[in-house]
C-alpha cells in the first residue's frame, strides 16, 4: 500500500511541485542575488530594476546600510545629482526616482528618519504637484519588508531578463559593473551614488544637433493635458503634506532646502505666454514664505536663462551641468553643503563616462 502511495505521488505529484518550484523561486532568488549583488558590489555599478518595488527596495535598502550627510529626494528631475558635485568626505545619496507628490515624500521621510538623521535633505518639488486639478497619485509602500507586491509577470520578466546578467565577470565595461539586462543591453540604469546614468539615450542626445522635445512638452502645454493641466488653484493636500515635511525636518535638526526643478527656456515661454497656469506663481510666494517661516530656504529655479535648451535631456529633464549648478549656488547659501570646484562637468557626462558609452556603442547601429 506505502509503495503504491509512494509511486502514485512520484508520478502525480512530484513533477508539478518541482516545476512549481522552477517556476516560482528563481524570481525571487534573482532579485535577492541582484540586490546582494548591488549592495556588497566594491566598485562602481549600473544597475537597472525592472520594477517600482526593485528601485523601492534597492534605495531603501541603502539608506539602511549606511548614513549620509547628504539626500536628494524626488522625481525622475532629480536625478542627476550626483556624489562628486560634492566634497569627497560628504556622504551623499540619491533618492530619485522613489515616486511623486509631497505625499508619498512624507512617507519616505518618516522611514527615513527611522534609521538616520542626514543633516541636509534637498526636495525637489515638480511644480505641476501643487496645481489643483492635477490627480492625486498613488500612495507608495516605502516599507522595506515588504516591498514586494509586483504581480506575477513582472516576477518573471524580472527574472528572465536579468538571469544572465548576475556575474560581476561576464557583465562589466571599463571596471565598472553592469547588472540588469536594461544595463547590460543599453548601460541604463542607477549608478551608485542613486543617480540614473542615460546610457544609450545620452549616447544619442551627445550626438544630436539640436534640442529634441522627445516628451512631446509642447503639445501637452498647448493641450492642457498630463503634468501641464492649466490651473489656477494650489493643491491644499500637497501643501498640507509639505508643512508636516517642513515640521519634520525641523524637530530632526535637519536641514531642508526645497526647489522648483528647471525646464527648457522654450517650454517656460510657452507656458508663461499661454497665461493658464496662475497657480504657478500662487506656489511660489507661498512656498518661499512657508520655508521662511520655518527658518528654512525654497529656490525657485524653474527657470535658469544661462543653459540653453541643448542642456537638456527633454522637455522636462535637465543635465548634470545643470544639477551642478544647482549645487552650486545651493553651497553659497548653506554651510553644510561643500561642493566639490574640481567636479569635471562635462556637457552631460564627464570623460570617464563618455569612454564607456564609446566603447559600448560607436560601432553599432542605433
Amino acid at each position: 500500500m506505502i509503495k503504491k502511495f509512494i509511486i502514485y505521488f512520484l508520478i502525480y505529484y512530484f513533477p508539478p511541485i518541482i516545476l512549481h518550484g522552477l517556476i516560482i523561486l528563481p524570481p525571487i532568488i534573482s532579485k535577492l542575488s541582484m540586490l546582494e549583488y548591488v549592495h556588497n558590489s566594491n566598485c562602481g555599478y549600473i544597475y537597472h530594476p525592472n520594477t517600482i518595488e526593485e528601485i523601492f527596495k534597492y534605495k531603501l535598502d541603502t539608506i539602511l546600510d549606511k548614513d549620509f550627510d547628504i539626500i536628494v529626494i524626488g522625481s525622475s528631475r532629480v536625478n542627476q545629482f550626483r556624489k562628486e558635485m560634492f566634497s569627497e568626505d560628504v556622504d551623499f545619496f540619491n533618492l530619485c526616482h522613489m515616486g511623486n507628490g509631497n505625499e508619498n515624500y512624507l512617507l519616505l521621510l518618516k522611514y527615513i528618519i527611522q534609521y538616520q538623521k542626514p543633516k541636509v535633505i534637498i526636495l525637489g518639488i515638480d511644480q505641476w504637484l501643487l496645481n489643483d486639478n492635477y490627480p492625486n497619485g498613488e500612495k507608495n509602500d516605502y516599507n522595506s519588508n515588504s516591498i514586494y507586491k509586483s504581480d506575477t509577470y513582472n516576477y518573471y520578466k524580472d527574472y528572465y531578463n536579468n538571469l544572465n546578467y548576475l556575474n560581476p565577470g561576464y557583465d562589466s565595461i571599463n571596471g565598472i559593473n553592469l547588472i540588469g539586462s536594461q544595463a547590460v543591453t543599453n548601460l541604463h540604469g542607477f549608478r551608485s551614488d542613486g543617480s540614473w546614468f542615460y546610457g544609450k539615450r545620452f549616447y544619442k542626445i551627445i550626438n544630436r544637433q539640436k534640442f529634441i522635445d522627445e516628451k512631446n512638452t509642447i503639445l501637452r502645454i498647448n493641450d492642457g493635458v498630463l503634468k501641464f493641466q492649466f490651473g489656477e488653484n494650489i493643491k491644499k493636500t500637497e501643501i498640507q503634506a509639505l508643512k508636516e515635511i517642513i515640521r519634520i525636518c525641523k524637530n530632526n535638526n535637519i536641514e531642508l532646502i526645497g526647489f522648483f526643478p528647471p525646464f527648457p527656456n522654450s517650454i517656460n515661454l510657452i507656458m508663461d505666454n499661454s497665461g493658464r497656469y496662475d497657480y504657478l506663481k500662487k506656489s511660489k510666494i507661498l512656498l518661499h514664505k512657508l520655508f521662511k517661516e520655518n527658518e528654512f530656504n525654497f529656490y525657485d529655479y524653474t527657470r535658469i536663462d544661462e543653459f540653453d535648451d541643448n542642456y537638456y535631456i527633454d522637455g522636462l529633464h535637465g543635465n548634470q551641468n545643470i544639477s551642478y549648478s544647482i549645487i552650486d549656488n545651493l553651497s553659497l547659501r548653506s554651510k553644510d553643503i561643500d561642493i566639490n570646484k574640481n567636479f569635471e562637468n562635462g556637457y552631460y557626462l564627464n570623460n570617464s563616462e563618455k569612454r564607456i558609452l564609446l566603447k559600448k556603442f560607436q560601432n553599432s547601429t542605433l
